[in-house]
Parts: C-alpha cells; structure tokens; sequence
C-alpha cells in the first residue's frame, strides 16, 4: 500500500507535522467511548495525548468480524482516532463522517451490496465530496478487506471505519500500529492512539457467585443485562472453551510511551473492561510503576454495571493491586454528592491522595465539565503548575 502522503496531496499545505504538535504527554489508560466529549475539550490544550486502548471488544458489528478473521477488536481505536481528527479541515470532517457511518441494521443484504457498490464507486453520498486521491485509499482498502471476506460475513450494522481499517490491517502484514499510523496521519489526529495488545483475546470475568462471563460485552451490561454479582477476578484469555487465564506482553513501544508520559489518567469509564484490563497485559502496570509522574483517578459520576456492590476504597484497592500504584490522586468533584457510591476511604494505607475541586458544572452534571478536568490535569504536571 502506498504511504498516505502520496495518496492524498490534498493534505499538502494543510497537514500539521505530527512530529512537531506541541504540549504535554498525558496518558490515558482507557477503552470506550467515555472520552470522546473530552477528548475535544483536551486537544486544545495539548496535542501529545497518549490513548491505550483495549482491543478485547466482543460486542456489536466487532463480534463479527473478531469471529471470521480472529483479530484483535479495532472499533474502539476508530473511535478514538476520530474523536481525536483534526475537524478544522473539511476534507477530514468528510472522511471522519465516512468512517463513522454504519449500514443499517435491518437492511436485506441485496440493498447492503448496492450501497457498498455505491461507495466502491464514489457514488455513495459520504464518498461524492472526498479528494479523489482519498478516495481512492479508501476504495483500495475495503477492497482487500472484500477480497478476504467469507460469503457469510453480514454486514448489518458494519461501521464503514472498522472495515476499512480491518482492509488496512492486512495490507500492512498484520500489524496494527502500523495501519493506526496510516490513519492518524489521513485524520492527523492530535495525539497518539496505542493498541494495549495486537493480538486475538477475550476477557473473563469470575463473579463472586462463583459463575465465569467471557467476553467483554457480556460484562459491560450494554448490549444485555447487567452482571447480577460483583467481579472477582478479571483475566485474559485465548481458550474460549476452557477460559485458560494467560498473560500476554505488550510492545515495547506501549512502555516506552508510558515511561515518558508527563501525568498517567485513569479516566471514567467501564471500570473492569475499559481500565482494568488494559492492566492484565505484562509490562503495563510495570511501566506506570516505574514512571514517577503524578497518577490520578477519575471516577465514574454515574452508576457503571461493572461496578456493582463496589465503593471508593474497593477500586483503589483494585488500582493499587494490578496498577501497582500506590501513591494515586483521585480527583473529586467537592459536593461530593453527585457520586453514586461512598467516597470516604477506609483501611487504605497507600499514600493516596484525594483532592477535591469544582470539576461539576450545572451544564455538564451529572457529568464532569471537561474544561474543568483538563485544567485540573494540567495543574497537577509539575512542569506545567511551575509555570
């Protein structure tokens, strides 16, 4: 496949260098769709965000692909890579709109087959307004995507993004930070976005009933109920017949990004599918140990599922043990009240430290305002507080 650049001289002139973006690395150890208002508010105050994402997402239009081509799950990194495109430009407001887009989920496959044609084509409404050289990456990706997809494969509900990115994933030999590359330079995202894991597993979850629940969406209670005990143990797996717990390593490119990281965030969110288990991949929580920049929690405002019959002390209990972080700062809205659980921590002998701030607007509860966080992560960089 041909580099980016060539492929798109529309981008000359207008391409910001991804080398030279500006301001300081903050990390975050996340999964979801629960930074994407954030991410918004975040890249106008510093463009070296870092995002480690799962790739253990079992759910939706992802299950079927996961399922046909044992890859890692990739919907959750198109997400990302959008929320964090430059949409100043409208040649990239179009792609990210393409990207975006899902075939209808109750569509006949004959009315699916016409409009993919649509879009192999340039006719496709999403496609009339893009650069012909853009255009042409894209119909070049989802046309080795095609060329490997089973008579099977439904559609129904596919996003247009993660077929294109499973089309690039191939084209670059399999190797997913190469095809993450491609597209942050088309969408010239800012910030970076690195896959926790590249490779084929599942997450397991041991409720304290004593019941085992494989796959991640079975866990989030999104898509069905929610887990009716509390989570015991979390762990990764490739046997989805017998659940054999293993612990794979992640690249050394994930490491060295964390080591250089100028603030850690475990950020809101699934707690257990989108936080903790990018901590069950080896050499993660090793390398936040041995940062020695500030680490801060972020706790959910609303109810999570994941989160059930947990308080405050039990999820730093669980960040402490697998993040190995015993020195945390948990960032808490002041009137307290808007939590869904107790915020007093008991028994909790680690050196962390809660500190309270105005982080809960009236436009933004029960939610946090993400200008309010942004600044209060700032503050907390030594670098940046000096300043």
């Amino acid at each position: 496949m041909k580099n980016p650049a060539q492929l798109t001289p529309w981008l000359t002139g207008k391409h910001v260098n991804r080398q030279s973006q500006s301001g300081p690395s903050i990390l975050f150890i996340s999964g979801g769709s629960a930074l994407t208002s954030f991410c918004h508010t975040l890249t106008k105050s510093t463009q070296n965000s870092v995002h480690l994402i799962t790739t253990f997402d079992s759910g939706g239009s992802t299950a079927e692909l996961r399922k046909h081509f044992n890859i890692p799950a990739i919907g959750d990194i198109r997400s990302r890579l959008i929320t964090l495109a430059n949409d100043s430009l409208p040649e990239i407001r179009h792609l990210a709109n393409l990207l975006n887009y899902r075939f209808p989920h109750q569509a006949k496959p004959q009315n699916l087959k016409i409009e993919l044609e649509h879009i192999l084509t340039g006719e496709h409404i999403l496609t009339q307004k893009l650069p012909l050289g853009l255009l042409n990456f894209i119909q070049h990706t989802l046309q080795s995507f095609f060329e490997r997809k089973p008579a099977n494969f439904k559609l129904n509900g596919a996003s247009i993004g993660n077929l294109c990115l499973v089309g690039c994933y191939f084209s670059h030999d399999k190797n997913l930070d190469s095809c993450i590359e491609v597209f942050s330079e088309l969408l010239d995202i800012k910030g970076k976005i690195l896959p926790v894991l590249d490779d084929d597993y599942h997450l397991v979850a041991e409720l304290e009933s004593g019941s085992k629940i494989c796959g991640q969406h079975l866990i989030t209670g999104k898509e069905v109920n929610p887990i009716a005990s509390p989570v015991k143990n979390l762990f990764l797996t490739q046997d989805l017949l017998f659940h054999t717990p293993q612990q794979p390593k992640t690249s050394q490119k994930v490491i060295d990004q964390i080591m250089q990281a100028d603030l850690i965030c475990y950020p809101p969110g699934s707690f257990y599918t989108s936080v903790i288990a990018n901590l069950l991949v080896s050499g993660v929580a090793e390398a936040i140990h041995e940062n020695p920049c500030p680490k801060v929690f972020l706790p959910n405002t609303t109810a999570d599922p994941e989160q059930l019959g947990m308080n405050l002390t039990d999820m730093l209990s669980q960040l402490n043990q697998l993040g190995k972080c015993t020195k945390l700062k948990i960032l808490l809205d002041e009137k307290d009240s808007s939590y869904p659980f107790s915020t007093q921590v008991d028994s909790l002998n680690c050196g962390s430290e809660i500190i309270k701030l105005d982080l809960i607007s009236p436009h933004s509860q029960p939610f946090y305002d993400t200008k309010k966080v942004v600044d209060a992560l700032l503050n907390l960089i030594p670098d940046i507080k000096a300043k």
